[in-house]
């Protein structure tokens, strides 16, 4: 499917309604290396120096995720979206050549059987944390407390249900948990009211926004439980599916080589992004002012220093060194620990 397309006008209405968030959409688009590649293994040979060669066309999410794309703020075929809402349409349509999304419910778009896309790679894995601002790691839950997290049938609220009720003893009704849309619907009720809640369940990289936020207010947020340390703890798995990129499977048939050059120079910025992460600031840097990288990217350049430092890869990215086995295994291990039926493997490109 090598085009330029032309989004409808509802879809780009969207679009622009996101910018009104405070980390704007943007049309610009993914880049692929050209055919003269340096050699691996020196600065020539990252993935900041490749040029553009196709039209690709790739919609993401803005946050976490796209750190894995790091160096291609400049491309006018990457689509970055504060309104992660517009993604399951996308994912039903044929308009992209490339989706980012999360994973799993990615997947339950998919086995609705009305998709053309097939998870390719995953992106990142857990980065999701019980935080408090009234509670203390360790400290017991005595039953009466309210609960603030997002997106119900997601990820970090499944996990959460588990873990707190067979883990972590923790007993409550479904009335003492609400659910917003998404992440940053909890960051703006926590720096707005920080003891509207007694526990927020958050991801970063929003987790440090609010920190620094909070901090300003002379609020301290405490860590009470690391999901992902919890979920390995417990032996339910090395850490917890999240973002994946999705292919369009008639754009595969169309653009396979490009395609398959575009997941390998994925694989390489995610490396970069885990083990040399100044680089990965350097690129941002270099695209523009930290409000133009927040806009494009949904972090500053800052945060990628603070989170991915020092090995922490508190952004959850899935490097090569993972061992998570084959997508489709990932997928699988998740939906056993929480007792869901396992995904077919007509969904997976790979």
């Amino acid at each position: 499917m090598k085009k330029t397309l032309l989004l409808s006008a509802g879809f780009l209405a969207a679009l622009a309604l996101a910018s009104c968030g405070g980390t704007s959409s943007s049309s610009q688009g993914a880049s692929l290396p050209s055919e003269s590649l340096p050699s691996e293994g020196t600065s020539e040979g990252s993935s900041s120096a490749l040029e553009p060669s196709s039209e690709l066309t790739l919609l993401t999410p803005s946050g976490a995720p796209t750190l894995a794309f790091y160096d291609m703020g400049d491309d006018p075929n990457w689509t970055s979206t504060s309104d992660a809402t517009s993604i399951p349409p996308a994912l039903r349509g044929n308009d992209y050549d490339m989706v980012v999304f999360d994973g799993l419910n990615g997947l339950n778009v998919l086995s609705q059987g009305s998709s053309n896309y097939k998870l390719a790679k995953w992106i990142t894995g857990g980065n999701f944390y019980v935080v408090s601002t009234t509670h203390e790691a360790g400290e017991a839950f005595e039953g009466s407390e309210r609960i603030l997290s997002f997106n119900e049938t997601g990820t970090a609220s499944v996990a959460f249900r588990k873990l707190s009720s067979e883990e972590w003893g923790w007993d409550y009704e479904d009335s003492q948990v609400t659910y917003l849309s998404g992440v940053q619907q909890v960051l703006q009720t926590l720096v707005s009211n920080p003891g509207a809640y007694d526990y927020y369940v958050m991801a970063e990289p929003v987790l440090t926004n609010a920190k620094s936020q909070l901090a300003a207010k002379g609020v301290e947020l405490e860590v009470v439980y690391d999901i992902q340390e919890e979920w390995k703890g417990a032996g339910l798995g090395e850490t917890l599916p999240a973002a994946a990129l999705f292919y369009n499977v008639n754009s595969y048939a169309e653009e396979k080589e490009a395609m398959d050059l575009f997941l390998e120079k994925t694989g390489e910025r995610i490396d970069t992004a885990v083990n040399n992460p100044a680089e990965v600031v350097s690129a941002l840097e270099a695209y523009g002012e930290p409000s133009e990288v927040q806009a494009r990217f949904g972090y500053q350049p800052s945060l990628v220093t603070s989170l991915q430092g020092g090995g922490k890869n508190r952004f959850g990215l899935i490097s090569s060194e993972a061992e998570i086995g084959t997508n489709r295994e990932f997928a699988n291990s998740y939906q056993e620990a929480v007792g869901a039926s396992p995904y077919d493997t007509s969904l997976f490109l790979f």
